[in-house]
Parts: structure tokens; sequence; C-alpha cells
């Protein structure tokens, strides 16, 4: 496990940095055609459509990692701090495990929906870029997510065994 865990890591960290790089692309994208709108009256064709890509990128790219680190935000409906650490290991478990399944449903969707639009060769207006080239983000974003997921549940459920 201690081998999948150091792939995943080297995967979600590869992923991070191409969200780094949409991001960093938006923002000289954003730049340029401002200044060309503004400056020089000729705006960039297709800005819209290329942020419109971007944007899921960036999201995508960037939640595994942002799991690995307990980056995302929580509500506390129940008072969490105040159960047994053992209590709180148990929900974490289950969250794990549900937030799991809802991201293996995100793949599977994900790669359905990727399928049905290699099979009608739509292109983004504008700028005639194949559909399916966003939309493989969503499956690879959700995939390496449940791969972070993976290892986490794992780890959990070795805090649960040591407790007993």
């Amino acid at each position: 496990m201690e081998k999948f865990a150091r792939y995943v890591d080297k995967i979600r960290k590869v992923l991070s940095q191409g969200a780094v790089i949409a991001l960093f692309a938006m923002m000289i994208l954003g730049t340029a055609d401002v200044a060309g709108r503004y400056l020089l009256n000729i705006p960039i064709t297709g800005t819209l459509e290329i942020f419109e890509i971007l944007m899921p990128v960036l999201i995508l790219l960037s939640l595994a990692d942002t799991q690995s680190v307990d980056g995302h935000l929580t509500a506390g409906v129940i008072d969490y701090f105040s159960l047994k650490p053992e209590t709180r290991t148990k929900i974490l478990f289950g969250v794990q495990v549900l937030v799991f399944c809802l991201f293996l449903l995100v793949v599977w969707q994900g790669v359905e929906a990727l399928m049905i639009t290699l099979r009608s060769h739509r292109l983004i207006s504008n700028i005639d870029v194949p559909l399916w080239i966003p939309q493989l983000v969503v499956p690879l974003g959700a995939l390496v997510m449940c791969m972070v997921l993976v290892v986490q549940v794992v780890e959990t459920a070795k805090k649960i065994r040591r407790k007993h």
C-alpha cells in the first residue's frame, strides 16, 4: 500500500501543477484580452471559450491535492470535537467511504459523457476544439480523487484497527 500511496502522491502533484499552469494561462490570456480590447481595439477571439475550458481544469485537477492535505471546507452538523477520538475516526472513515462512492459515480458518469461526446464529434464554437478534450478532465480528476481517498480510507481503517 505504501508504494501505491507514493504513486498516487506523484500523480496528484502532477495534476496540481497542471492546475497551476491553467491558472497562469487564464491570467495571461485575461490580461492580453483586456489589453488588446481596450488599448488596441483587437480582442482575442475565443477567450470566453478558453476560460470555460480552463476553469474545470483548474478545479478538477486540484481537487485531489486539496483532499490530500485536508484543505476542503467542512460544516459541522454536530459538535464533532466533543466526541471521543475513536468515534471521530469512525465517522471520518464513514465519510471517506461515502465520498469515495460519490466520486466513483462521477468517474463512471464522466466516462459515459465522454464516450457520447467522442461519438458525436462535437466541437467548441469559435475555437474548433473537440469537446471531448475538456470533458476528459472530469473523470481524470475524479479518478485521482478516488485514488487519494483509497489511501485515506486504508489509513483510517488502520487507525480504527489499532484502537481495538
